[in-house]
């Protein structure tokens, strides 16, 4: 790739922008940063339009070559690092920012390949995103390169409680003492053989659901085998996703396995149509087989030293 001098990309004229600098810089305008979401690769006029993580700023491009980083000025009274980290604790203020980040990769992905980057990433000013971009260009250029014609997609295997022995019985989640006992025994050793009876039954049943849900996990062991190795036939990009515990709960059920795969745009339909085949069996057996997507490039972005200002 041949390197050239960094450029910065504006929707709006010479005079539009001289004028938008000047009211900015005035005393009515908090100091701002950079914002920066992703970088793409694209020979042609990016859409610069659409909503940022703050709307009192529009979108900007600084290139590289044929590499450009997106990118916004932020108000450091609500997006410096300090004040940010507070109103982050507020999970609906996160999650406006997440979404308007992920909508302008969204926008831009359909078009051309993109390196996303993580959620508030920020630079003190310009000219460091354009250092930036030059210092990692021929890293980000190979990705970008690799991505222009796959795209990421979620493959996910969720267990539906009501048809599968995974699920423990009613009976386990019951304590001993909340089970009926014979209170109409004449005697102490003929309630004693009332409660060693019960015992008994407490025990076996115990015996029978350990067995089952062995058996089903088994059962699923196999069948997240059968998934992965489809996958594999397609694309050798699959990566585990971890099942956290608090997010096990899907609408469907509980998520059991999930992976992130890169496939190449002409063979999804291929894909689709062996997953289909294999759903088919797996929801007859009480699983539910989900393919998502597609999604920005999250997990197989090179790392890069995202760091701030």
């Amino acid at each position: 790739m041949k390197a050239k001098q960094c450029r910065v990309d504006m929707p709006c004229s010479k005079e539009t922008a001289d004028t938008a600098h000047a009211f900015a810089r005035s005393f009515d305008r908090p100091r701002t940063g950079c914002y920066l979401y992703c970088f793409t690769l694209a020979q042609h006029a990016l859409d610069l339009s659409g909503p940022t993580v703050d709307p009192r700023y529009g979108l900007r491009a600084t290139w590289y070559g044929e590499i450009a980083a997106i990118w916004s000025h932020v108000g450091f009274d609500q997006f410096h690092p300090e004040k940010f980290e507070a109103r982050a604790a507020d999970p609906q203020t996160i999650a406006a920012v997440a979404v308007r980040h992920d909508e302008v990769i969204s926008r831009l992905m359909h078009t051309a390949p993109v390196l996303p980057l993580k959620l508030c990433t920020l630079f003190d000013r310009e000219q460091h995103v354009g250092a930036f971009l030059a210092d990692h260009a021929q890293q980000i250029f190979e990705f970008l390169e690799k991505m222009r014609h796959k795209q990421e997609w979620g493959v996910k295997i969720l267990l539906v409680p009501q048809r599968s022995a995974l699920v423990e019985s009613e009976y386990e989640h019951r304590s001993v003492d909340a089970r009926p006992t014979n209170h109409l025994s004449a005697t102490r050793g003929a309630a004693a053989v009332t409660t060693l009876g019960a015992g008994r039954r407490y025990f076996e049943h115990k015996r029978q659901d350990r067995e089952r849900r062995e058996q089903a996990q088994s059962q699923a062991a196999r069948r997240v085998a059968e998934v992965d190795s489809t996958l594999r036939r397609f694309t050798p990009d699959v990566r585990p996703l971890p099942v956290r515990r608090k997010s096990r709960v899907e609408e469907h059920g509980d998520l059991i396995w999930t992976v992130a795969c890169l496939l190449d745009t002409d063979q999804l339909n291929d894909l689709r149509c062996e997953l289909s085949a294999v759903g088919e069996r797996l929801q007859k057996e009480g699983f539910m087989l989900e393919m998502t997507g597609p999604w920005a490039p999250y997990s197989f972005c090179p790392s890069l030293d995202e760091r701030s200002g």
